[in-house]
């Protein structure tokens, strides 16, 4: 059953739906989609970051539905509505597989409007891997603050306890030990994510190699990229590394756009600045779509 509700920004009103989106083992995802009450100009998949879940990006998405972009995103495995262990998947590439059936609900009208993906965090990493692994026909990419690399690499003895607890007990799970303050410098926002209920801090052995192992896949494989990508990262980031961003759009070339926000924190469409982030991505959506 389909729940929906009827919300008014700046005298345009959209639709939020929240339903089911069977993933690829069969199993349900819980998903919102926001459908602009103007006419459709394209349509947008988010996937979001470790620990958080797509209730976050609703503050987000008035801005793309004022612009007649439909948005699509949904829970990953272990994360929000969606079941599973919290933290934990027991293979990654079954949240690749997840994002085909994202891509699959985006282009279910089968007509000429654009199709992007927007990917935070671990769902930068995500779709960075996604398209460089699986060329998905699809207009561009948004991709923020992406897992490639850890901002502080994690030291010698957690690496090697990682490698031996990935082989006997893989589902371990432990904290990620993000501090809220290291999200935004707003710190409404920052309270918004400690009282949120469906936010967790939850990482499995499994998890946290394979998504570190495949960030350090799509940096190397950074010239495979065959989409218009819109990069952004702040350089006070000290969650994921902006230098590996920057490293990424460098091997990528001029098929990617970076945009560096200084001393910006990890989320930046919780931060002070996020209307220029917002108005940034919608420069960027109209320029090349």
């Amino acid at each position: 059953m389909l729940k929906a509700h009827q919300h008014l920004f700046q005298k345009v009103a959209f639709v939020c739906q929240q339903f089911e989106l069977q993933g690829a083992d069969g199993r349900a995802r819980m998903a919102r989609r926001w459908q602009p009450s103007v006419a459709v100009t394209g349509r947008m998949g988010i996937v979001h970051g470790l620990g958080e879940h797509a209730g976050r990006y609703d503050h987000g998405v008035e801005s793309f539905c004022r612009a007649g972009i439909e948005v699509v995103a949904f829970d990953l495995i272990g994360h929000g509505l969606s079941g599973g262990p919290r933290g934990h998947v027991s293979d990654y590439a079954l949240l690749l597989d997840d994002i085909d059936v994202l891509v699959r609900e985006l282009q279910r009208h089968e007509d000429s409007r654009p199709c992007w993906l927007y990917g935070h965090s671990l769902g930068g990493n995500l779709v960075l891997n996604y398209v460089l692994r699986r060329s998905p026909a699809l207009s561009g990419l948004i991709i923020t603050s992406p897992l490639l690399l850890p901002a502080f690499p994690p030291p010698l003895w957690k690496r090697m306890l990682a490698a031996v607890l990935n082989h006997v007990y893989p589902s371990a799970v432990f904290s990620t030990a993000i501090d809220p303050a290291d999200l935004s410098h707003d710190p409404r926002a920052v309270q918004c994510y400690r009282e949120d209920p469906l936010v967790h801090d939850r990482v499995s052995v499994r998890l946290g190699v394979q998504m570190l192992a495949a960030g350090r896949w799509a940096l190397e494989h950074a010239d495979r990229l065959a989409l218009p990508t819109l990069l952004m990262h702040g350089t006070g980031d000290r969650i994921t590394s902006a230098a590996a961003s920057l490293s990424f759009a460098q091997r990528a070339g001029p098929i990617c756009t970076l945009k560096l926000w200084p001393d910006l924190y990890h989320e930046l469409q919780w931060e002070t600045e996020r209307d220029m982030v917002l108005a940034v991505i919608l420069d960027w959506l109209r320029q090349h779509c």
